[in-house]
């Protein structure tokens, strides 16, 4: 007897339905984020007065800043539990 039909018809269907869900999720997420990003900058842009250069580089900067901070946050994490 092969591994699908040990399993039945809906295992297989079930875990595909779970990733199309997750990979979704994913997608939705990373839209909203890159609108989020444009309407930030445009913001800080027009309103702030800062030039597209100057945002670049504060934003630049701010990646390993922001990794540091996660990296931390799940190490803390990890030893609570």
């Amino acid at each position: 007897m092969n591994q699908l039909a040990s399993q039945g018809f809906w295992h297989g269907i079930a875990r595909m339905d779970s990733f199309e869900r997750r990979f979704r999720y994913a997608l939705v997420f990373l839209i909203g984020a890159a609108i989020t990003a444009a309407a930030l900058r445009h913001g800080v842009h027009v309103y702030g007065g800062f030039s597209r250069e100057e945002i670049r580089v504060a934003a630049l900067i701010a990646i390993p800043a922001v990794a540091l901070a996660i990296i931390f946050f799940q190490r803390k994490q990890r030893r609570r539990k």
